[in-house]
Order: C-alpha cells, then structure tokens, then sequence
C-alpha cells in the first residue's frame, strides 16, 4: 500500500469489490471520453491482471492494470478521474506499479502509450521504440523502462563497492545537468518526478531547503557552465550514487563558482535526487 495525503493505492484482482468501481472510471475515460468500443475497452487479460485502483477518500479515482509476460510486465488501462487529474495521482499510480513489478520478479516494464500522454511516461524514464501505431482507434507508441537489478561490476573494484555502471554515469550526468537548464530546473512536474519524497538541499548561504521550497521556486534564467566541470559520481552503496562537481553560474555579470554535491537513490521509477549542498569555492 502507497499513500499520499489521503491519497491510497491498493492492488486487487478481478473479483475484488472495488473491480466494478475501476471498471466504471475506466467506461467513463476510455468508452465515453475517448469514444472507444466498449468491446475493445474489456478483454481477456482482465480476469489474469494485477489491478491498481487509486483511492481518495473511499472513491477511485485512479486505475491502470499490469499484465506479466515472462520478464515483462506490460502496464495498460491507466485512467485518472477527469476531475483529478493534474493532482500526481497518475504518477503515484505509475510509481506503485513499478515497485509492484519489480517485487514479482519483472525486469522491465512496456506499455503503448497514447501520443498525448507521451511526455508523461518519457518524465517516468521510459523510452521509446518502434514507429507510432493504431490502437482502438488513437495513435500509440511502444515505450520500454528497465527495472532496478542487481548492481554490475564495471571496471575495477574498490573494496566491497563496484564502481558505477557506464550507462548509470551517463544518466545521473544527463539529470543533474538537466537541473542548471531553465526548461528542466524550473518545469514543476519534472521537478516532482526528479526529487525524492525526503529530499532537502543545504544551500550556498547556509538555508536549508525542503521539497516543497525546491518545487515552488520562482522561474527565471540559469546562466550556468555546461557540461558540469570536475564531474564525478561514486557508487556508495548498491542503488546509491554520491555526485560531485564544480558550478559555474554568472549571476549579474559576475560569475560565482561553488563546490556541490548531490545524493541520488534508485527507485523503481529511476534515479531521484534525495539532498544537494553548495559550498562556495
């Protein structure tokens, strides 16, 4: 179970007493929103379906379904209540149903994502592949995410601790840059989905900043050096990943130079940043 606020998320089968009510949201979103056949909207993989049913106060307001096949867990049916939509309720659902597959043993997770929804999943980490197709009528892309494994070696070891994965390297590189790139840093759905639930951040002043100061900072222009000099990022523990680097920033004309570090956890959904500290050089 998954809660945030009053917000619950349950995993139920087919002949659960919550079932009808998901099955009404997903008529609603799917049949009468969307124009789908009611004949396409219900099928066979219903009765063998894990089913996620997002509860606010007793009602559901959220719902998709993962159907395993071997390795991969393919995530479908994902409805949010139109009235509560843009309030995180689908990527909490996202989120549950990562942890949920990668706890049965699934090592990735596939979906056919409507075109408009896109963005959404790519925010997630998932990844396209493939060229657009029709499904039910509406234009749908494949797209794929690798589900946390067990840490492999790559190059030396030093001590008990392997060092980072090439491809983790490059991907934690790639999302602490995207935080000195306005469109990113200042783009609050992509910030909610980056930061973990704990995070905090010591700033270059000596604040203290929870999640919700980060997610509520004003938007303007970051005039910061790219790519990140001095950058490193050291595996501390299995799925925990210790970076640092030099800032670079130009603010009012003068450019100001700090020492940061960021600790960033894995988690079924993918890397999120859990404490940042700046330290002016």
């Amino acid at each position: 179970m998954q809660t945030s606020s009053k917000l619950k998320i349950v995993a139920i089968g087919h002949a659960d007493a919550l079932m009808p009510a998901a099955l009404v949201l997903r008529h609603e979103v799917f049949v009468v929103e969307q124009r789908i056949p009611q004949e396409l909207e219900v099928d066979d993989d219903d009765g063998i379906a894990t089913h996620l049913v997002a509860l606010l106060d007793s009602r559901v307001v959220g719902t998709l379904r993962i159907v395993r096949h071997g390795r991969t867990a393919k995530i479908g049916r994902m409805a949010v209540s139109a009235a509560m939509r843009k309030n995180g309720i689908g990527r909490a659902l996202m989120e549950f149903a990562a942890e949920t597959a990668s706890s049965g043993g699934s090592e990735e997770i596939a979906l056919g994502a409507q075109l408009t929804a896109r963005e959404f999943y790519k925010r997630l980490g998932y990844v396209e592949e493939g060229p657009v197709f029709d499904d039910a009528g509406l234009p749908h892309v494949m797209m794929r995410k690798n589900l946390p494994t067990e840490t492999r070696v790559s190059g030396k070891e030093r001590g008990a601790v392997p060092e980072i994965t090439d491809g983790d390297y490059q991907q934690l590189r790639e999302l602490e840059e995207s935080l000195w790139r306005a469109e990113r840093r200042f783009d609050r759905d992509y910030m909610d989905a980056t930061l973990a639930p704990d995070f905090f951040e010591f700033g270059r002043s000596g604040r203290v900043y929870d999640r919700s100061d980060s997610l509520d900072v004003e938007s303007g222009e970051i005039h910061a050096t790219l790519p990140l000099p001095q950058f490193a990022a050291r595996l501390i523990a299995r799925d925990v990943v210790l970076v640092t680097y030099v800032s670079e920033v130009t603010y009012g004309g003068a450019l100001e130079r700090a020492n940061r570090s960021s600790l960033w956890s894995r988690h079924a959904s993918g890397w999120r940043l859990r404490f940042h500290q700046g330290t002016p050089a």
